[in-house]
């Protein structure tokens, strides 16, 4: 029997500020909300395509999250864009938006980098075009103590 056709429907994340939240998935990747009555401590997010569907991807945050507790249940999310020059558009923008960020690589056969939310998340962004550069980059010196710490090498 074949599985069904399906797409991720959302991804939900508890987060200490909503705000702070939605300002970097928002100017990051481009996500608006997408309800504006949203239950009080929460906010849904979505990307749209023009081409598409009215949301091609849904986050939901939650506020809720007490100072100093640990982020469980997730390891990362991914966000698959067109080009090599789009990764790396992204790493560039969420660096100078002092985000911690790998330096965009060739991991299992995708350019991809790994950007941390201001809660800690590890949000992928990767392609699987053809014209991605196919030798994979070295993290800067300055940046190995993060990689390491998100299990990152």
């Amino acid at each position: 029997m074949q599985p069904p056709s399906v797409r991720l429907g959302h991804v939900s994340l508890r987060v200490r500020e909503l705000d702070r939240s939605r300002t970097f998935y928002g100017n990051l990747f481009g996500f608006e909300e997408l309800d504006s009555g949203s239950t009080a401590g929460c906010a849904r997010l979505g990307l749209k395509d023009p081409d598409g569907p009215p949301a091609d991807a849904v986050i939901v945050l939650t506020r809720g999250l007490p100072a100093g507790a640990e982020l469980l249940g997730v390891d990362h999310f991914g966000f698959e864009v067109r080009t090599a020059q789009d990764v790396d558009r992204v790493y560039s923008q969420a660096r100078a938006m002092h985000a911690q960020a790998t330096q965009p690589r060739v991991h299992e056969g995708q350019w991809q980098t790994f950007i941390f939310d201001p809660d800690g998340y590890k949000v992928g962004v990767f392609t699987t075009d053809a014209n991605r550069p196919s030798a994979p980059s070295r993290f800067a010196t300055s940046e190995r103590g993060a990689h390491a710490a998100h299990g990152e090498g």
